[in-house]
């Protein structure tokens, strides 16, 4: 069996059954997948499939394709299994957002906890969009850029938060942390 170049780390989708504007597609993530990663430990992959029942298509592939190319996402889809199935319906970008909008609902106490939850669920998500086609280089590049903006946001002014409770920071108070 040969393959082209392209074929080596990715199976494109039929484009035909793709909308003609990129841009134009709002979609959820199923929807919108336009290569898939070639699977690699095929009965890693199986297994993850087992655990996300009624996958079909290309999702299914991309799936697959994901977990057996890679243990840590592979990982995350089991443990993620519930919140994947939910966002898989969705469309990527508002799942996205719900993440980062969650990360500053949240209670200071629980922003430990929060922020790792939420560093896995965009990890997988985001490793979806990019190997899925799903999002650009730039549009992936960002989605990176904002989790890494909001957590550190929310990490620093937790810091300075307890800093000022301990009364570390002499003349400060909770009205001074922004």
């Amino acid at each position: 069996m040969s393959y082209e170049a392209n074929e080596l780390v990715a199976r494109r989708v039929d484009p035909g059954s793709l909308p003609l504007h990129r841009s134009s597609m709002t979609g959820p993530l199923s929807a919108r997948i336009t290569r898939n990663p070639l699977a690699f430990e095929t009965s890693r992959g199986d297994d993850v499939l087992t655990g996300l029942p009624g996958q079909s298509g290309a999702l299914k592939e991309l799936l697959h394709g994901t977990a057996s190319s890679s243990p840590y996402l592979a990982g995350l889809m089991r443990r993620e299994a519930t919140w994947l199935e939910d966002v898989l319906t969705q469309a990527p970008e508002k799942a996205f957002q719900a993440l980062l909008d969650g990360l500053s609902d949240a209670p200071s106490a629980k922003h430990k906890m929060i922020l790792r939850q939420a560093k896995r669920r965009a990890a997988l998500l985001i490793a979806l969009c990019d190997l899925g086609g799903v999002w650009t280089g730039a549009e992936t590049t960002q989605a990176l850029t904002q989790l890494a903006d909001r957590a550190l946001d929310i990490g620093l002014t937790g810091l300075v938060d307890a800093e000022i409770s301990r009364g570390k920071l002499p003349g400060q108070g909770a009205d001074d942390v922004i």
